[in-house]
């Protein structure tokens, strides 16, 4: 009687695809997450732009809607005041992740004093808006882009400055 220990090929081949169905289900799974994650990031820091607004003691100069990615904005208004005593918008706008598309205009009253303003950010799956009602909205057909922005927020273009 030959009795071997081990594995017969069929066994072995088994294992191994189980291994590889699970690792694909895995990853998959993962890269979802991940820009999840970051849709979350964005939804979480546009919600916190509605109560720093109301804290801006900067100048109140009207902001032009302008779509741009968050880095070398200057220095002056609602959203590229840098004075770190003045805002916390512009430090928000800087933290979002890497990538995302900024729409943002304003008039030059204060915050403070009832002045209008919004701003909305792409996600992974479309953009996600606050104004300065305190309204928050979803857009998931169209990623907002730099070219689309104007389109996607009319009443952002058009000085209403909200989100609908």
């Amino acid at each position: 009687m030959n009795k071997t220990k081990g594995f017969t090929l069929i066994e072995v081949v088994t294992v191994v695809a189980i291994i590889a169905i699970l690792s694909v289900i895995v990853l998959a799974f993962l890269g979802t997450s991940k820009s999840k994650s970051n849709d979350a990031i964005v939804q979480s820091q546009l919600k916190s732009m509605i109560s720093q607004a109301q804290l801006y003691i900067g100048s109140n100069s009207a902001v032009t809607a302008t779509a741009t990615f968050p880095v070398g904005v200057a220095n002056g208004n609602l959203f590229t005041d840098s004075t770190s005593s003045h805002n916390g918008i512009y430090r928000l706008i800087k933290s979002l992740p890497a990538g995302t598309v900024v729409y943002y205009g304003s008039n030059s009253v204060s915050p403070l004093a009832g002045g209008a303003w919004a701003l909305a950010a792409s996600t992974s799956t479309g953009s996600y808006c606050v104004d300065y009602s305190g309204i928050g909205r979803v857009q998931n057909s169209t990623v907002l882009t730099q070219a689309n922005a104007s389109t996607l927020y009319p009443n952002i273009a058009s000085g209403a400055f909200t989100c609908n």
